[in-house]
């Protein structure tokens, strides 16, 4: 069987290999016999859910020679109501009949009762059709013309149920190479000094979107001082000025790691951490998982908190930084 060919399929889609090969395989089933399984995307914020969910839903569109072209429909989750309103606005005059690809954004969000609605819609037979009905309508859905998606930030908090009628799709993290491929796509025609580039992939926390947005705010900086090059002063100063520190850390989240740093080598309990930075448990287990994934602290077999090496280089070279920026003030 011929491989997926992911780069044509997903031209703009950097990273991510591993899902857009099996995409791609859904993509050419569904070329093949209109059967495509309904897809659920999960992943954190600015990790490119939705930007591979749009790409995915421009392959099940592109069977125009075929005079099927399915339109695409995003719906927030956030801003559904009842399903009274759901069924008479949207499924009955925009789904029923119709070559549509319907895509449910934050779905953690989604109200109960819809939720139980889509339980029964997402359940087809084995000619993949299904009915529903409300109030004194009869619905009938064919899953050969129409596609479900959703997506969600927050898997614990979707209705268990619903996952079974989906199947998931995880996201990966971006590598600092994609990371660098992704900015370099948004400052098409700048260059880079030697470093530059790889620094700000660093900083990026591993996010696409935040990948993005530093791309754009590099650009409108550098069309402001009139130059195509990124040099490692401007880039130097345009830290200072974001107040973007090394790895991209937060100030929190660099304020519970010198709380580690004051006590070390004694470790200490979340609850001393989070009075020290006065933010609550959860708040402060959320910075916490990006200090671990960066090797800068630990937690003990008791639960306690301690820095690590890598942590304490971390410290001093933030002081370092800080006194090189005194020039600019």
């Amino acid at each position: 069987m011929k491989a997926v060919n992911t780069t044509r399929m997903f031209p703009d889609v950097i990273g991510q290999e591993n899902v857009k090969r099996k995409l791609g395989f859904y993509a050419q089933n569904y070329k093949a016999n209109n059967r495509i399984p309904h897809l659920f995307y999960s992943a954190p914020k600015g990790a490119g859910k939705t930007h591979l969910a749009n790409a995915m839903a421009r392959l099940l569109a592109s069977r125009e020679e075929e005079g099927k072209a399915k339109k695409y429909m995003t719906i927030n989750c956030s801003e559904l109501k009842s399903l009274s309103k759901f069924v008479n606005e949207f499924l009955i005059p925009k789904v029923v009949d119709q070559e549509c690809t319907v895509f449910f954004d934050e779905c953690h969000m989604m109200p109960k009762g819809i939720a139980n609605a889509l339980l029964t819609i997402l359940n087809p037979n084995k000619d993949r059709r299904t009915e529903y009905s409300y109030e004194d309508f009869d619905m009938e859905f064919d899953f050969c013309r129409q596609s479900f998606m959703m997506a969600t930030t927050e898997y614990d908090k979707v209705f268990e149920p619903l996952k079974s009628r989906f199947t998931e799709i995880t996201l990966q993290e971006y590598t600092l190479d994609e990371l660098g491929r992704i900015a370099i796509l948004n400052l098409n025609g700048y260059k880079f000094e030697d470093g530059v580039l790889e620094d700000i992939a660093a900083v990026s926390r591993g996010n696409a979107r935040t990948a993005t947005t530093l791309a754009d705010d590099i650009k409108d900086n550098l069309d402001m001082l009139g130059t195509k090059t990124l040099t490692k002063d401007i880039w130097a100063y345009f830290k200072y000025a974001h107040n973007i520190n090394p790895l991209g850390l937060y100030e929190r989240e660099i304020g519970v790691l010198n709380v580690l740093n004051e006590n070390h080598p004694t470790p200490v309990s979340v609850s001393f951490v989070c009075a020290n930075v006065g933010d609550t448990l959860g708040t402060v287990q959320n910075y916490e998982r990006m200090l671990m994934k960066n090797g800068l602290m630990e937690r003990e077999n008791n639960c306690q908190r301690i820095i690590t090496k890598k942590g304490r280089d971390y410290i001093d070279e933030l002081n370092k930084i800080v006194e090189r920026n005194k020039e600019y003030e």
